[in-house]
């Protein structure tokens, strides 16, 4: 039996504790750069349909505390259980 799909992937590029602050803010601003030229986000969005999210840090760890928050609401009130 197939499943439809009912909710979004994502992926991210994440720092770890160790690095400074000014780097990874430094690495948000080149990585953001890169995502908005339209060269670059013809060949992401391509076959895949990818639709990139730009944003800071901050931003991101609201989003996945969201969604998180979301999709643990769908588990809990389906009583969704692992075997």
């Amino acid at each position: 039996m197939r499943f439809p799909v009912v909710g979004d992937d994502w992926r991210a590029i994440i720092k770890i504790a160790k690095v400074e602050a000014a780097a990874a803010l430094l690495l948000n601003v080149k990585i953001v750069r890169v995502l908005a030229d339209p060269g670059f986000k013809e060949k992401f969005l391509g076959p895949n349909q990818l639709q990139p999210i730009i944003g800071s840090p901050d931003a991101f760890t609201q989003y996945v505390e969201a969604d998180a928050a979301k999709w643990g609401k769908v588990v809990k009130d389906a009583k969704i259980t692992v075997e």
